[in-house]
């Protein structure tokens, strides 16, 4: 069985979902890979904010599950 998100999607194809999230007011940060998604991550919340992760697939397969339950941040 073939799984279509067991490889990334075209440049065009990712383009045109950044585009239509972008229509709707959602700001849309496009990286590489998962450690800069972490990085990113980890960037962007303010220092002392309260995370609710909402059982997310992506934050745990980027890592960043595990980086909030090591309680080094």
């Amino acid at each position: 069985m073939d799984n279509k998100y067991a490889h990334m999607p075209s440049e065009n194809i990712i383009n045109e979902a950044v585009n239509n999230i972008k229509s709707r007011g959602i700001n849309v940060l496009v990286v590489d890979n998962k450690k800069q998604a972490l990085e990113k991550v980890k960037e962007i919340i303010p220092k002392g904010a309260e995370v609710y992760n909402g059982s997310s697939t992506t934050l745990a397969e980027i890592g960043f599950v595990d980086y909030l339950n090591d309680g080094k941040h």
